[in-house]
């Protein structure tokens, strides 16, 4: 590598080792938010009612605040320690591979989190296939009632039309006979 290779690459790894703090930062106020979402959808008791008689949602309430609240200071106590690596170890090479370490601490207190996710996944897409077979089954018994309806439909419908056949018929002959009698009346005045 080039000695102006080489101040670029540690000036990339300044560039880097000054963006892991605000990294950090960033995602400690991420995690507030996450908290104030999670705690609004977790029904609780008034504060005072959780410090006396606290329920078992007021303790699930609790601990998802003590959980956030401890990640967030884990975060915040390694971008501390980011910012003092980054400013006080020399070489840059040597704190990249400090600050690395620190982030690879970071990373695994998260693990039992990443097999939630995982197991939140697999339900979720238990759940999707479960939701497909359902609406296959519902959509095969909608038409199915379709068409029973349908045919119960047909049926009253050709009855309905017979009924009114028949109906038109004798009216029809009725007035076949009206007719007769208005011609042999109209022949009996000459009017025909």
């Amino acid at each position: 590598m080039t000695v102006s290779g080489m101040a670029g690459f540690e000036q990339a790894l300044k560039e880097f080792l000054s963006s892991v703090p605000n990294w950090l930062e960033a995602v400690a106020a991420r995690l507030t938010e996450q908290e104030r979402h999670v705690l609004q959808a977790m029904p609780c008791s008034p504060w005072w009612v959780r410090a006396v008689w606290p329920t078992a949602r007021d303790l699930q309430w609790r601990a998802v605040h003590v959980w956030f609240e401890g990640e967030r200071r884990a975060l915040h106590r390694a971008a501390q320690q980011a910012r003092h690596i980054a400013a006080t170890v020399l070489p840059v090479s040597a704190a990249y591979e400090q600050v690395r370490h620190l982030l690879q601490d970071v990373r695994l207190r998260v693990p039992g989190l990443a097999d939630t996710v995982l197991r939140l996944q697999q339900q979720h897409a238990r759940t999707l296939t479960l939701i497909a077979c359902e609406g296959r089954a519902a959509s095969l018994e909608a038409k199915a009632a379709v068409r029973d309806a349908g045919g119960r439909i047909g049926a009253f419908i050709a009855e309905q039309a017979r009924q009114l056949s028949a109906w038109a018929r004798q009216r029809a002959a009725d007035l076949r006979t009206l007719r007769r009698q208005v011609d042999q009346e109209a022949a009996r005045l000459g009017l025909a």
